[in-house]
């Protein structure tokens, strides 16, 4: 391997590392925003902590793929088509969908453990 490659090599393994270390900050974010989902007093805490949570995995989806994490984006994008979905009723409401936006919130997490996961592996 040339000296060219190596730096390369070693400038794509700091981005990936800062990369995850975003994903749990999200991933943080995501799990705290949902569960003021679940515990919202009514339509409109709701729809802020939906609203929020769209925003971290659009983020999130926007930005795996280029960093070679394609399931963590496709998981992303899900979700995020999910609380979107949510978020265009027009009463803010999520009981229908719970069982949904719940399986998808834990893929999500699920994805980003796998990533720190792989990319430690990868290091070692």
């Amino acid at each position: 391997m040339n000296s060219n490659n190596a730096v390369f090599l070693k400038r794509l393994e700091k981005l990936q590392k800062a990369f995850l270390d975003s994903c749990d900050q999200r991933g943080v974010r995501i799990e705290r925003e949902y569960q003021l989902v679940l515990r919202a007093r009514d339509a409109t805490e709701r729809i802020e902590s939906l609203q929020r949570i769209r925003d971290e995995v659009h983020k999130l989806a926007g930005s795996s793929g280029a960093y070679g994490f394609s399931t963590l984006g496709q998981a992303a994008f899900e979700l995020e088509r999910c609380c979107s979905t949510l978020l265009a009723r027009d009463d803010g409401s999520v009981d229908a969908s719970l069982g949904a936006l719940t399986a998808l919130i834990n893929e999500v997490l699920l994805r980003i453990r796998q990533a720190q996961l792989i990319s430690q592996v990868s290091t070692d």
